[in-house]
């Protein structure tokens, strides 16, 4: 009935969902279902747990053994980690899915003795895709163990192979990955988070009659740093490649700091390929001199002319700590003006004063980018001309500011989604971004200090976004202070009073053609404007422990403005004082305050329309918070 009614389609969605029982019984009562249909139900196995084991490889003597006459219709088989399968075990569950094309092993879930059992691995000579995590393999002859399997599958398209050590027992070159290609010349994906090591700049001499493997187009090598012997033999390698990916290990990182001659420097300048169907790259680097780093720069203008997808990862020393300035502005004028997305990091090990970052060349496309250059001053009004696109920005760094109070905000643009990160960022960038930035909806505050100068006002820290409409405003351990001429400050004594204040409740006043606040704005009637007070706090026996923060009564947000309109003057060192609470205007006592917090002023937030706010984790419900 069900297979005259319903496509063929629909019945194998609905067969995804099934429990095995479920489908033991649908294959049962209907009967009329195709062949096809019997195939989808069996297409997938999950082994989650050695009740599941049982089941398959040992059930009732007075029940069918439905796994074992299905067999041939499994094509994904799938061990969670953990489950520890004997070989005797895998290699039973290999005689019953002899047609399988895809195979994957978490962490766990095999004998770590299991390569050395291979016997039945030729059953599985049909697979395609193989992803398997084991433990450490023999500390003399692992390569021998792991090409003893791979050479059984010779139809294999995608490799995932994953080798846990605890200890430095043995290593890998790049003439490893010469033999896994000789074994599986079909392979397409290539995954490896085994121990690599570095390829020094004169051992590329030795590079020669390397065969390309133009099949392969995605390569990752994790717990790897690529340094420039391993990018000579990427670009002889694969000429086709579309996807490389290199994230180290934590703990690991050591620049190379091996010198070669100028033969060998030619031979890398002149001789590294384009790869120019190259669309994603993950990289990183550790830079120790200025001529490695030079020459890295060389290398990726020639390597990366098509890449659109850029995470680079740089850590920098020696001499190079000497001149940092230039550092960023070489690395990413050494980028493709093609780029779509691009996340740099810039770190270093030392402690440097802070410096100016100059402008970068002008990246035309890009739209994401996330920034992290050591100990750099950034202009972010810059950072807007060199990336006219940019739709999502996450910037950190050492302080974040303008590069004159009167930056150019003649020309719009379109960024929509603004992170702001473990840096110090001066309060005039709010009001600027919000003027030219009429499109941004979501902004996310992380670890930041927001810093004004010279405030005598009773709102200290003001942060006007007037033109802009959120819809998810987000601040997390968010801190103000008020600075000195110098830009000093006491991070003891932060500002502990904020408010957000939110012009409108629709955000229909939203017009990118406005040049000024339009007059409604400043005529708003009272219940249409809304105003969320907060306070921060420590408590007093462990001003150690993380802050807390509390969202204020009417009553409270009415006594401080009352208490700021009639400039209350409190001792600024409350504890030698007698230690009766101070009462202030309205009779109201503030016992949550410190009494040294209201004069210390607040730090406020004016935008036109806020939907989602968050603050220290918590949602604040702005409708229902009206003072």
């Amino acid at each position: 009935m069900l297979a005259t009614l319903l496509p063929f389609e629909i019945l194998a969605m609905t067969a995804s969902f099934m429990t095995q029982r479920q489908r033991f019984t649908c294959t049962t009562v209907c009967k009329s279902w195709s062949k096809a249909f019997q195939h989808s139900l069996w297409y997938s196995i999950e082994i989650v747990s050695e009740e599941k084991v049982v089941a398959i490889l040992n059930p009732p003597i007075t029940q069918e053994n439905a796994y074992k006459n299905n067999g041939n219709r499994v094509r994904d088989l799938t061990l969670k980690s953990s489950l520890l399968l004997t070989n005797e075990q895998l290699s039973q569950l290999q005689s019953y899915f002899q047609k399988l094309l895809i195979f994957r092993a978490g962490f766990g879930s095999l004998d770590p003795d299991v390569l050395n059992t291979t016997s039945n691995w030729k059953n599985w000579s049909s697979l395609v895709e193989l992803k398997m995590a084991i433990m450490c393999m023999d500390k003399n002859e692992p390569e021998d163990k792991l090409f003893e399997l791979l050479v059984l599958l010779p139809n294999l398209k995608r490799l995932d192979f994953t080798e846990y050590c605890t200890k430095d027992t043995h290593y890998y070159t790049w003439e490893t990955l010469e033999d896994i290609h000789c074994v599986l010349p079909k392979l397409e994906s290539l995954s490896l988070d085994i121990r690599l090591i570095s390829t020094p700049l004169d051992n590329i001499k030795m590079m020669i009659n390397i065969s390309p493997a133009s099949r392969l187009r995605f390569l990752e090598l994790r717990r790897h740093i690529m340094n420039f012997g391993w990018l000579y033999y990427i670009s002889l390698k694969y000429p086709n490649i579309e996807s490389i990916l290199s994230s180290p290990k934590l703990g690991v990182r050591m620049p190379d700091l091996s010198v070669s001659d100028n033969e060998t420097m030619m031979l890398l300048k002149n001789n590294t390929h384009v790869l120019s169907h190259l669309n994603k790259v993950d990289i990183t680097h550790d830079i120790a001199s200025r001529d490695s780093f030079q020459l890295l720069c060389v290398i990726y203008k020639d390597l990366f002319k098509s890449v659109s997808n850029l995470k680079c990862n740089v850590e920098v020393s020696g001499d190079l700590l000497e001149n940092p300035v230039t550092v960023g502005v070489e690395l990413m004028n050494s980028f493709p003006a093609s780029l779509e997305s691009l996340h740099i990091e810039i770190t270093s090990p030392g402690c440097l004063e802070s410096y100016k970052l100059p402008a970068f060349q002008i990246f035309p496309h890009l739209k994401y980018l996330r920034i992290n250059i050591f100990n750099s001053t950034v202009n972010i009004d810059k950072i807007l001309d060199s990336f006219p696109s940019l739709t999502h920005l996450h910037m950190k760094g050492e302080f974040i500011t303008l590069s004159s109070p009167y930056a150019r905000t003649e020309k719009l643009h379109g960024l929509r989604n603004l992170q702001l990160q473990d840096a110090i960022a001066d309060s005039v960038i709010f009001k600027y971004i919000s003027y030219r930035c009429r499109d941004l909806v979501v902004m996310l505050l992380y670890d930041l200090d927001i810093v004004e100068k010279n405030s005598t006002k009773a709102y200290k820290v003001y942060m006007d976004m007037s033109y802009t409409h959120f819809q998810s405003l987000l601040f997390n351990q968010v801190r103000f202070f008020v600075t000195t001429e110098t830009g000093s400050f006491d991070e003891d004594s932060p500002t502990n009073l904020f408010v957000v204040e939110r012009l409108v409740r629709f955000p229909q006043y939203n017009n990118p053609n406005l040049r000024e606040i339009p007059e409604f704005y400043k005529r708003i009637p009272g219940p249409d404007g809304t105003m969320i007070w907060a306070h921060f706090y420590h408590d007093k026996e462990d001003i150690y422990k993380p802050r807390k923060m509390s969202i204020l009564s009417y009553k409270d947000g009415q006594a401080i403005k009352k208490s700021f309109a009639s400039n209350i003057i409190v001792p600024e060192n409350p504890e030698t004082v007698h230690s009766r609470r101070k009462r202030y205007s309205g009779g109201l006592v503030l016992q949550r305050f410190w009494r040294s917090d209201i004069p210390k002023g607040c730090a406020r937030m004016r935008c036109g329309y806020v939907r989602l706010y968050y603050i220290d984790r918590v949602c604040v419900n702005i409708e229902a918070k009206e003072i």
